[in-house]
C-alpha cells in the first residue's frame, strides 16, 4: 500500500486527506506495530511539520514535490541532448 506521502507527491490525495490515513492507522495500530510516522511515510522533519499543522506540512511536501519535478526536468533535458 502506498503511504500518504507517496500518494500526495503523486497528486493522488490532498493535504485534507491526511485525517483519513490517521484514522486508518488508529484502526490498525493495535494489531500492527507500525508507527504513525512510518505509516504516513514521513521523515522526522516531515512528522515535526505535521505536528505543527497541515499548512506547515503542505508547504514542506510541496517544496519536496517541486524539487522532484525540477530534478526530473533536468534529467529529461540531459537525456534529450544525447
Amino acid at each position: 500500500m502506498k503511504t500518504f506521502k507517496e500518494k500526495y507527491l503523486n497528486g493522488e490525495v490532498t493535504i485534507e486527506n491526511i485525517d483519513d490515513f490517521v484514522e486508518e492507522w488508529h484502526r490498525n495500530s493495535k494489531s500492527d506495530k507500525t508507527t504513525l510516522q512510518d505509516f504516513l511515510g514521513f521523515t522526522k522533519e516531515e512528522m515535526d511539520a505535521f505536528i505543527q499543522g497541515e499548512k506547515v506540512l503542505e508547504s514542506k511536501l510541496n517544496t519536496l514535490k517541486h524539487k522532484s519535478v525540477s530534478m526530473l526536468k533536468e534529467v529529461l533535458t540531459e537525456l534529450l541532448k544525447k
